[in-house]
């Protein structure tokens, strides 16, 4: 967490925001694994039919299908976590900001703000 609010500022502690990075997290896994768009989309209209889970079960459940899924792919999850994390620690602040302005400018990101200064969020 030190990492990310020194790279990212205040934004990095909301938790809206870190919800909607493991939701872009996810989507990229998916597409790595050659997961059509259109399934994503309806997978996020059938998850958000339903109530809501609880964060911690949600986050345990997570992380079980990630290490089942590597698991499957012959990839250690641990290992891989440690090299990206070596990764991202070697770029420079200037790297993530951009990125991070990127998204922002897309209403991806900053989401304790209206997206392209519209006053309500638009959720799927």
């Amino acid at each position: 967490m030190q990492w990310a609010v020194e790279n990212f500022g205040p934004i990095a502690r909301n938790r809206d925001e870190r919800a909607a990075r493991v939701v872009e997290e996810a989507i990229e896994l998916a597409q790595a694994e050659g997961v059509a768009l259109d399934l994503v989309l309806l997978i996020a209209q059938r998850v958000y039919a339903r109530p809501p889970g609880s964060t911690a079960q949600e986050i345990g459940g997570l992380l079980i299908t990630v290490d089942a899924l590597a698991e499957n792919r012959g990839i250690d999850a641990q290992y891989e976590a440690q090299k990206e994390l070596v990764r991202i620690t070697t770029l420079p602040k200037e790297h993530w900001q951009k990125k991070h302005a990127e998204k922002v400018a897309a209403g991806t990101a900053d989401l304790s703000q209206p997206p392209n200064g519209k006053e309500e969020k638009t959720v799927l």
